[in-house]
C-alpha cells in the first residue's frame, strides 16, 4: 500500500501520538519533556538533493571516512548517501529523546557533520539542499523509544513497494537521515569513520591505599576515637578524663590516664580536658547542642567535636536516606549533567546549571548525614521515669483538640510528620513534664497552653 504524501503529522497520529508543530527549521521547539521529533521536507524530489560542497567539507573535516575500507571521493560518498534516499517520502529524519525535545532539536540545528557532539545522529540532514524549508514536528510521551519504534514501523509498512525494492538495505528501512532503530538495528550503509571517535580518558595513576583506624590521622586519642560506631558516653571517676565504650563490643573499655600537672619548669601549660559528660541514659534536649572544643596536647591543638544525639528511629531514617541519596539520586543527577553538556554552550544552558545546583544541594546533604553517622550517640529513656524526654511520643490537648508529637533532636525534626525538635518552643516546654501537667508555651505568635494526655 502506498502512502505517498503522508507526512509526519499523519504518522504520529497513526501510532496514537498527539502531533505538535510544525515549526520552520532553525526555530525553537516548545517541547520541554521526553518524546519523539521528526523532520520533513515540504515535498520529496525523485532524487536526493545533496549539496556536493557540503559533502566535500565533511570529507575534509573527517579524512578518516572510509567506504568498504577505502577512502572515498566526494562523488563516491555522495552516491553512497543518495542510494538511501526514499523518493516520494517527505519524512527525512525521526528520533526520540528521554530529555527535553526542545533542547535536543536545538542541538540538531547546531551540529556540524563529522563532530561527535552535540547531535551526531541525523547528521545526513546537513548535506541536503533546501534544508531551510524543512519543518519540525514533535510529540511528547513518557515512552519515547517505544513510540519511535512504532513510528518507524508505520513508516516502513506504508512504503511504496517499488521504492522499497530500490533501497540497498531492505531489511532495515528507515527515513533518509535516520540510521538506526531504538532497538539497535542499523542501516547497512558501509560508511565508517564519519563521526569523531570518543575521547579516551587516561586511567588514573596507581595509588597506594593506607587504611587507618577511625578518627583523625594525627592526634587521635580518647576524645576523638570511636567515630563510625554508636557510642555511649560514660561518666569518669573524679579526676579522670572521659572514656568511651563501643556498643558493638569491638573494642574494650579504655580509661584515660590520671591527669597530672605539668612540671613548673615546663614551657607549656598543663592540658585542659572538657568536663565529664553525663551517661547516655540521662541525655535529653536540655543539654546544649554539640560544639567543637579545642584541646591542647604537647603543643598541638586537637579539635574535639561531641557526638550528635539521635533517637534509634532517627538513626534508621538517616541510614535509609543516605542509601537513597547515594545509590539512586546521585547517579540520576550525574546522568542529567552529562546529558545537559551535550546540548551545547554551557553559559546559556539552563538544564546544565539546574542540574549542577541540584548536585551541590545533594552532596551537601550527603556530607551532613555522613558526619552524623560517623559520630553520634543514641538517646535512651531514663529508667523508671514517666516524664517527657528525648525520644518520647507525647499526646497533648488544647482548645482545638489533641495532637501527637515525637520529641527528637534538631537533626531529625519534621513538624509535618509529627516530629518536633527539643529546641523548638513546644518541645523544650514539654521536656521533664508528666501526664496531666498543664504546659505554657511562649511562641512569637503569643502564649499557648497544652495539657499532657499521655506519654509513650
Amino acid at each position: 500500500m502506498s502512502r505517498a504524501g503522508r507526512g509526519a503529522a499523519d504518522l504520529l497520529r497513526a501510532v496514537g501520538l498527539m502531533a505538535d508543530g510544525p515549526v520552520p527549521w532553525g526555530r525553537p521547539v516548545g517541547g520541554r519533556g521526553p518524546g519523539v521529533y521528526v523532520v520533513e521536507l515540504p515535498s520529496s524530489p525523485a532524487g536526493a538533493p545533496i549539496d556536493m560542497s557540503k559533502v566535500a567539507a565533511w570529507l575534509a573535516h573527517r579524512p578518516e571516512i572510509r567506504i568498504e575500507g577505502a577512502r572515498p571521493t566526494t562523488k563516491e560518498l555522495a552516491a553512497r548517501l543518495a542510494a538511501f534516499w526514499v523518493p516520494g517520502e517527505p519524512v527525512v529524519f525521526a528520533t526520540s529523546t528521554t530529555m527535553s525535545i526542545g533542547g535536543r532539536v536545538t542541538a540538531l540545528y547546531k551540529h556540524v557533520p563529522g563532530d561527535r557532539k552535540p547531535h551526531a545522529e541525523g547528521q545526513w540532514l546537513h548535506i541536503l539542499f533546501g534544508l531551510a524549508a524543512a519543518r519540525v514536528w514533535w510529540a511528547g510521551t513518557t515512552a519515547p523509544d517505544e513510540a519511535l519504534d512504532a513510528f518507524l514501523t508505520a513508516f516502513a509498512e506504508g512504503l511504496d513497494p517499488a521504492a522499497r525494492a530500490a533501497l540497498p538495505d531492505q531489511a532495515v528501512v528507515l527515513p533518509f537521515a535516520t540510521t538506526r532503530r531504538p532497538t539497535g538495528e542499523r542501516k547497512a550503509h558501509g560508511i565508517v569513520g564519519a563521526i569523531a571517535a570518543a575521547e579516551r580518558v587516561a586511567p588514573p595513576p596507581p595509588t597506594r591505599l593506607t587504611e587507618l583506624p577511625p578518627g583523625d590521622a594525627e592526634g587521635t586519642d580518647e576524645l576523638t576515637a570511636g567515630l563510625g560506631t554508636t557510642q555511649r558516653l560514660v561518666a569518669p571517676p573524679e579526676g579522670r578524663a572521659p572514656r568511651r565504650r563501643a556498643d558493638d563490643g569491638s573494642a574494650p573499655e579504655r580509661t584515660a590516664a590520671p591527669l597530672t600537672p605539668a612540671p613548673r619548669k615546663a614551657a607549656t601549660r598543663a592540658p585542659r580536658v572538657p568536663k565529664a559528660v553525663a551517661p547516655a541514659s540521662h541525655l535529653t534536649s536540655q543539654a546544649p547542642e554539640p560544639r567543637s572544643t579545642t584541646v591542647r596536647r604537647s603543643g598541638k591543638e586537637t579539635r574535639f567535636i561531641p557526638p550528635t544525639v539521635v533517637t534509634a528511629d532517627g538513626l534508621v531514617r538517616l541510614q535509609a536516606e543516605h542509601e537513597e541519596l547515594t545509590k539512586v539520586m546521585r547517579p540520576v543527577v550525574i546522568l542529567r549533567i552529562r546529558t545537559a553538556k551535550e546540548h551545547g554552550d554551557l553559559k546559556e544552558n539552563s538544564e546544565y546549571h539546574a542540574a549542577r545546583a541540584e548536585q551541590s544541594f545533594l552532596e551537601g546533604r550527603i556530607q551532613s548525614i555522613e558526619a552524623i553517622l560517623r559520630n553520634h550517640v543514641i538517646a535512651e529513656a531514663p529508667e523508671g521515669t514517666s516524664v517527657v524526654h528525648l525520644g518520647s511520643t507525647v499526646t497533648i490537648q488544647d482548645d482545638y483538640g489533641t495532637v501527637q508529637y515525637s520529641i527528637v533532636g534538631p537533626t531529625e525534626a519534621s513538624p509535618g510528620q509529627g516530629r518536633i525538635s527539643t529546641s523548638s518552643p513546644v518541645g523544650s516546654a514539654l521536656l521533664g513534664r508528666g501526664v496531666g501537667d498543664d504546659v505554657l508555651v511562649r511562641t512569637p505568635r503569643g502564649d499557648a497552653r497544652y495539657k499532657i494526655v499521655s506519654i509513650e
